[in-house]
């Protein structure tokens, strides 16, 4: 979706002379979103003034994409499904004009620049689970029966490879990196292994505002016999299908 525009700031800073330039950029992350209709979206661990302060949105985004399917009698087929991700935080982007020609830019990112402002989410995207091989009218990967009748079925995508920061190409295990930021993982060792093997193939991605559609609600499901979430999470689908 950023292809370009992610492109454009890499050739930029591969110069020497462009440090000039990105002193001008000013960036902001935030775990709050409000938008001029008033609504508000969120990603934070701490800030969120209910529950346990812990909010993070699931957020339906316009378009669709072409998804392979495993269907049960082994046939593979294609089915078009929607879009989903996690807020992980909002990033505004100042004085883009300085740092940018932003005529090159692709229009629909040009459209999102207000005031020399551009505002867009880094998520944590989802894709359907593998057992959801039907969807619905709105395109939401539909649970096998008999929860099919409004219940979606999502796990978190993953990407092919491992993130290089966390492990180490070499001997596969965890870096220097990882172990210095630990304490960001969880308080014991157990918890910050299991965050790090969870996260080590996650996919993330930068999207516009403007592609939000609405919030999805969805929750985590949890290992058999534990407390403990997995990757899969169940969407409550609150209009007919």
């Amino acid at each position: 979706m950023l292809v370009t525009f992610v492109r454009m700031f890499r050739l930029l800073f591969l110069r020497r002379s462009s440090y000039t330039l990105l002193e001008k950029l000013q960036w902001t992350f935030g775990q709050k979103l409000i938008m001029l209709d008033g609504t508000c979206y969120w990603a934070t661990d701490s800030q969120y003034p209910y529950m346990k302060n812990n909010r993070r949105d699931n957020l339906l985004l316009d378009g669709i994409v072409s998804v392979e399917v495993h269907l049960t009698n082994g046939n593979v087929v294609h089915r078009n499904t929607a879009l989903c991700c996690q807020a992980i935080c909002f990033l505004e982007l100042r004085n883009v004009g300085d740092v940018l020609d932003v005529k090159r830019l692709p229009k629909d990112i040009q459209a999102e620049i207000v005031d020399d402002l551009l505002t867009m989410v880094l998520v944590r995207w989802f894709e359907p689970h593998p057992s959801a091989t039907e969807r619905n009218l709105k395109h939401l990967p539909l649970c096998p029966p008999p929860f099919n009748i409004n219940h979606a079925l999502w796990k978190y995508a993953e990407s092919k490879n491992q993130r290089a920061v966390f492990f180490s190409r070499h001997n596969k295990q965890p870096t220097k990196t990882f172990y210095d930021q630990s304490y960001m993982f969880g308080k014991t060792r157990r918890e910050q292994l299991h965050r790090l093997h969870s996260e080590s193939h996650a996919y993330y991605g930068l999207i516009k505002v403007s592609s939000i559609v609405k919030v999805s609600f969805m929750s985590p499901e949890f290992e058999y016999r534990s407390c403990e979430q997995t990757s899969t999470w169940l969407q409550t689908i609150v209009t007919s299908i």
